[in-house]
């Protein structure tokens, strides 16, 4: 083996390290390539990020379809989306100054509760999450803080590799060192997804609520923050026109955490969970029995690992249920002829 490696080592030290001519050129254009991918990939971003207190995102969607290749499911809409920064602010950009306190809390206490502490990456809950996938064997989550949100949402592709989640860290701590929190999280409120092709609170709130974001009600702003780990499926609540489980068990435990932070009254509190959402059919007396259970858990301490667990424990049940649905409607297309199954003809 030592016979092979060293003629390749005594090659690279005569034609490479050593001062010859051709190996000032293999310098000069290793050099010049990466000033390039420094330019590109951390000059012009951190140029971005510094302009980021005075300046805003133009938001431009490009519709495109998503074809399946199986024909037993609906043509789906994807959406291109590109933020170009501008000195102009844009039509729906809402300020943050103008918004209740409780509506930047209410994605605080949802997305990434150390924002205002943390350096703009979280180590404990990048540790709980190694710690989860390891232990109970689950997929790793991101757990992203909003600048790593904001950070992949302005300047990264959706790749999921290490490449993206080392630049987007990268940025996230730079993020933090030059910009103040409510600017990051102005920015953030205002270019992130909120349904399909549906980004910017001020569009999410005249959507869902008929209304400026600066009117928002605290319910109506936990039920914004509840849309954003997967808002194309969890604003099939705003399509049913009815809370699914996973979607009131996350809208409550927000309103409980901004009533342990203080940021809403015990009175508050009990109003927002007594009344429904807009867009709900359901009336008034549905929600007394969970008006009841919130006046014994107002005082009850949060537990994150345990609300997590049944959150996602209830997004995986309905999952589950949708796909159960999905099968006995096709068995009934069968079974009424309007579908026609292929058969193996026997011979």
């Amino acid at each position: 083996m030592m016979n092979k490696v060293k003629p390749i080592l005594s090659f690279i030290m005569k034609k490479v390290l050593l001062p010859q001519k051709w190996s000032f050129l293999f310098w000069s254009v290793l050099a010049l390539f990466l000033s390039l991918f420094w330019y590109k990939t951390f000059y012009i971003v951190f140029s971005q990020i510094q302009k980021m207190d005075r300046q805003f995102f133009a938001i431009e969607i490009k519709k495109i379809d998503n074809i399946n290749g199986n024909k037993n499911k609906k043509e789906e809409t994807d959406y291109l989306v590109d933020y170009i920064q501008t000195n102009k602010r844009p039509l729906d950009w809402v300020s943050l100054r103008h918004m209740p306190k409780y509506v930047p809390q209410a994605f605080v206490v949802s997305e990434d509760s150390y924002f205002y502490k943390h350096p703009g990456y979280d180590l404990e809950a990048m540790r709980l999450a190694l710690k989860e996938a390891v232990t109970q064997k689950k997929k790793l989550r991101g757990a992203s803080t909003i600048n790593q949100q904001l950070a992949k949402n302005l300047f990264l592709s959706r790749d999921r590799n290490l490449t993206r989640k080392g630049l987007e860290f990268i940025y996230a701590v730079y993020m933090n060192k030059v910009l103040k929190k409510s600017t990051i999280m102005e920015h953030y409120l205002n270019i992130i997804e909120f349904g399909p092709g549906l980004y910017g609170i001020g569009k999410a709130a005249k959507f869902y609520f008929k209304k400026n974001a600066a009117y928002l009600n605290p319910k109506e702003a936990a039920f914004l923050a509840m849309l954003l780990p997967n808002p194309k499926k969890y604003s099939q609540s705003y399509r049913m026109q009815k809370l699914s489980g996973y979607a009131r068990k996350s809208v409550q435990r927000t309103l409980r955490k901004l009533l342990l932070t203080g940021h809403l009254s015990s009175e508050r509190y009990l109003g927002e969970i007594s009344t429904p959402l807009p867009f709900e059919q359901s009336q008034l007396d549905d929600y007394q029995d969970f008006l009841t259970i919130a006046k014994r858990e107002i005082s009850i301490p949060v537990d994150d690992d345990r609300e997590d667990n049944e959150l996602g424990a209830l997004a995986a049940k309905e999952e589950t249920e949708e796909l159960i649905s999905d099968l006995r409607d096709r068995l009934d297309k069968v079974d009424s002829g309007t579908v026609e199954v292929d058969r193996v003809k026997e011979n």
